[in-house]
């Protein structure tokens, strides 16, 4: 079923008739084509990578139907910052080497945006602040260094004018009217297109004839597959095809550089297979894999929508 809906994103507003159960990332991404809001877990609001502001309010939009946000207001990385002036996080997260590959940065960003609204805060509080965007790369030490660095450029900053003798005594500020660079850090050139929402990932590329695959993986940690039912899933718009362990059985199983040793003299190799056979070992482990067209709707979510399609697990 389709409705009707206009969301306003960064001052633009988008109408579109869309299926009711697409998601807001989706919207964001697909119809305002604003690719600077990513999807990085199976869209159960765990990574934060999607969070944007709804109405002043930071959210994960994986979370939220796009005809939920109708009439609403949405900030995504791209409207950040102003022409060319970083907002003062973004500019922070650039001095101090907040991010390295970029893609946890929009929900980062988004999240301490909102977070900055009152900037004064401990280190304590900017770490609980972001403890629901998880960052792959940087530790978060020197998030938190940028947080700090934005809250001194959000508070009014002393240097008005030399003669007046009201010169900031922060380093960067006298460091900066000095025109120092000896003993001052070097921005990344390559980070500013990731902080303004720039960056281009696998996800953000569309070729002509497309399609998209997506997993259907375990929620459980140890069980028996006793059976998977694909007709649910098969007779879905668009799907292509819906592969389970037992087509691809005949390929064998993946070559693993792991090894645990055994017996003296002998070597003991995992066995590793693309889809699950039998049984899953873990959580997360792949059952199933989905291929869809690249136009239908919520296509990059399309796998863990048929979930149901797991009829009897033990």
């Amino acid at each position: 079923m389709k409705r009707s809906i206009g969301i306003t994103i960064n001052g633009e507003v988008y109408e579109e008739t869309v299926d009711q159960r697409l998601l807001l990332v989706d919207f964001i991404r697909e119809v305002a084509g604003l690719t600077g809001t990513h999807v990085g877990c199976s869209v159960e609001g765990r990574c934060g990578a999607c969070t944007v502001i709804l109405n002043g309010k930071a959210v994960k939009a994986c979370l939220l139907l796009a005809v939920q946000a109708d009439g609403a207001s949405v900030l995504t990385i791209e409207g950040l910052a102003r022409d060319d002036d970083l907002h003062p996080i973004q500019d922070g997260f650039w001095e101090k080497h907040g991010l390295q590959c970029g893609f946890c940065t929009p929900g980062l960003l988004m999240t301490l945006y909102e977070f900055l609204q009152n900037p004064q805060h401990s280190d304590e509080e900017i770490r609980t602040a972001m403890s629901g965007v998880i960052c792959r790369c940087t530790g978060y030490v020197h998030i938190v260094e940028a947080v700090k660095h934005a809250i001194t450029r959000l508070r009014p900053c002393r240097r008005k004018s030399v003669k007046n003798g009201f010169q900031c005594k922060h380093r960067e500020c006298v460091m900066a009217a000095a025109n120092a660079w000896v003993g001052r850090s070097i921005k990344r050139k390559e980070d500013r297109r990731l902080l303004v929402g720039d960056g281009q990932y696998l996800p953000d590329i569309v070729l002509p004839r497309m399609v998209v695959m997506g997993l259907v993986r375990s929620i459980h940690a140890h069980a028996k597959i006793t059976a998977i039912d694909t007709a649910q899933a098969a007779a879905l718009p668009g799907v292509r095809a819906v592969l389970t362990g037992a087509d691809v059985k005949h390929l064998g199983p993946v070559l693993s550089d792991m090894s645990t040793p055994n017996l003296p003299g002998e070597t003991k190799r995992p066995v590793f297979w693309p889809l699950s056979i039998d049984e899953v070992k873990y959580v997360g482990d792949p059952l199933a894999v989905v291929v869809a067209a690249i136009n239908i709707p919520s296509k990059t979510r399309l796998s863990w929508s048929t979930l149901s399609m797991i009829r009897s697990i033990s």
